[in-house]
């Protein structure tokens, strides 16, 4: 499954946030990766990572492409997950 993770950057970014796209090898949930998100220290005030939901979640994956959201098109992901920004 391919996951386009997208980061406003604590609400910044809104219109075109940073953009990872990432491969992911293992048959892990979309609630799995939410549920490992919100479980990361600080999350509500400095922002999710989504560095550390593959490592938490031990998830085998691949780095494809950074970039900002307008370089990706939908045919390029199979879901877009919008980190936690932040700030709460």
């Amino acid at each position: 499954m391919k996951i386009l993770f997208l980061n406003e950057h604590n609400g910044n970014e809104v219109e075109n946030p940073s953009a990872t796209l990432v491969q992911i090898y293992d048959h892990t949930s979309i609630g799995a990766i939410r549920f490992l998100e919100q479980s990361q220290p600080g999350v509500g005030h400095m922002g999710g990572s989504w560095k550390s939901i593959m490592e938490d979640g031990d998830i085998d994956h691949n780095v494809l492409k950074h970039g900002k959201k307008s370089d990706f098109t939908e045919k390029d992901y199979d879901f877009e997950y919008t980190l936690i920004s932040g700030n709460y």
